[in-house]
């Protein structure tokens, strides 16, 4: 990972999926899980294993309504681990 990453994706098993072909593992990211169509309602976390984390948020009941995840990274954050 070069520099800072900002990504928007949607919070589907599918595009949950094509995390594990970017380098997005063992870096410290925040993220943001929101309603992009209704707009009220967010979730905000930081995780190292991103794909792991998004599949557990895919299962719960209460991000149900949540279809859009904002991922911030960037690779000096390892530094403060």
């Amino acid at each position: 990972m070069k520099g800072l990453v900002i990504n928007n994706f949607s919070f589907d098993r599918e595009s949950i999926n094509t995390l594990k072909s970017m380098d997005y593992n063992n870096y410290p990211i925040v993220y943001i899980l929101h309603d992009n169509k209704k707009k009220k309602s967010a979730y905000i976390g930081q995780t190292v294993q991103m794909r792991n984390r998004m599949k557990a948020h895919l299962k719960d009941e209460k991000k149900k309504g949540l279809d859009s995840v904002l991922l911030i990274a960037h690779e000096n954050c390892n530094e403060f681990n």
